[in-house]
Parts: C-alpha cells; sequence; structure tokens
C-alpha cells in the first residue's frame, strides 16, 4: 500500500540520521517486506545498528534473527547469546530464558549447567512459565544446582499452574516428597508473587 511505502520512506530517512527507534522500524519494514521489498539481510544490518544503541527490542530481535536464521542471514548462535546476555543483564526475563536455554545446550557458546541455572532462575522468578518448568527440572536432575526436589516441586507447580500442559512432571516430582514436604512446597506455591526486573523487550 502506499502508505506503507510513504511511511517506510520516512522510517528510512530517520534510520539514516541515526535514530535508534526509526532504525528498529526499517528493520522490521525490510524483515515483513511491508512498504519495501523483503530483505532480511538488510534488516539485520539495521538491527545491529539500532542494538547497538541499546535499543531494547532491537537487541531482542536481533538476537531471535540471528539464532533462527533466515534467508540471506546465516545462524549465528554465538552473536546472539551476545544480544541476549546483554539484554538479561538488563533484565528482560525472555532474554534471560533464551540464554539459559542456549548455556544447557551449548550454543554460542561452551555448555554451562551453572550459568544456565542463574539465567533460569531469573526468569523464573519474573514469573516466565518456561523458564519456572526448566528450572524446576534442573533442581530434580541436580544438573548445575545441588539435587532439591521440594523447590524442582515448586518451580514446577508454578509453571504448571500456568500452563495445565505441564503437569506430569509436577506430578512426579510429588511422589518423591514426604506428605510435610509437599505441604511445605504447596504453601510456597501459593504464597509465590513474581520479582520483575523491567518491562520485557520482545513485548510479552
Amino acid at each position: 500500500p502506499q502508505n506503507e511505502t510513504a511511511a517506510a520512506q520516512g522510517f528510512l530517512q530517520a534510520a539514516q540520521q541515526g535514530l535508534a527507534a526509526a532504525q528498529f522500524s526499517t528493520a522490521m519494514m525490510l524483515y515483513d517486506g511491508r512498504g519495501v521489498a523483503k530483505d532480511p539481510a538488510q534488516a539485520v544490518q539495521w538491527l545491529r545498528r539500532a542494538a547497538e544503541q541499546g535499543h531494547a527490542r532491537a537487541q531482542y530481535a536481533l538476537g531471535v534473527l540471528l539464532y533462527e536464521g533466515e534467508q540471506g542471514v546465516a545462524p549465528n548462535h554465538a552473536e546472539a547469546a551476545q544480544w541476549f546476555e546483554r539484554l538479561a543483564q538488563q533484565g528482560d526475563r525472555h532474554a534471560q530464558y533464551n540464554l539459559g536455554l542456549m548455556r544447557v545446550r551449548g550454543e554460542g557458546a561452551a555448555q554451562n549447567f551453572a550459568d544456565a541455572v542463574q539465567w533460569l532462575r531469573r526468569a523464573a522468578q519474573q514469573g516466565h512459565t518456561k523458564a519456572q518448568h526448566a528450572l524446576g527440572l534442573m533442581l530434580y536432575h541436580g544438573q548445575g544446582v545441588a539435587q532439591d526436589y521440594p523447590q524442582a516441586y515448586v518451580w514446577l507447580a508454578l509453571a504448571a499452574r500456568q500452563d495445565e500442559e505441564l503437569h506430569a512432571a509436577r506430578d512426579q516430582v510429588a511422589r518423591k516428597l514426604t506428605p510435610v514436604q509437599l505441604e511445605q512446597a504447596q504453601a510456597q506455591v501459593l504464597a509465590w508473587q513474581p520479582k520483575r526486573e523491567r518491562p520485557p523487550a520482545s513485548g510479552r
């Protein structure tokens, strides 16, 4: 549409002047092919320029794009991890989860369960369901952290409270607990409140 073409031209002019928000918008239009020809490789260049200026949404989008790869954009897990870590250090729970998962898998850096637990815990404490589930499993198996069935139950139960499909792991751990341990863990789940570090750059 003509208005999208005009918008793309306006964003591009502002982007060329160094405005990070316009650089991000230009990147998204190039990535989606709105108002301009679709060009993921060019989108990455504008995302990187905005990200280097500290634009949080650009940092997150760049990390995702470099992790997954795209036509004309080769996956680069090492650089993706760097951008996720920048954002994770600022408190973004989605970046913290992504980085934790990459540390578990050894993507972008050597496998490091202890580091993974640190990032997953920070995301989990902010209410990230998948991070809560992953942290619970690591506590259950004793990966990167001392094995702790009661705390594993707490995190798995919190995750299952938001996504009932995750209840199987919670129920499995429950069978490892004494009645007193289970009662105490359930009380922790009921009393738990998220501790937000910052609004997520991904907008979720």
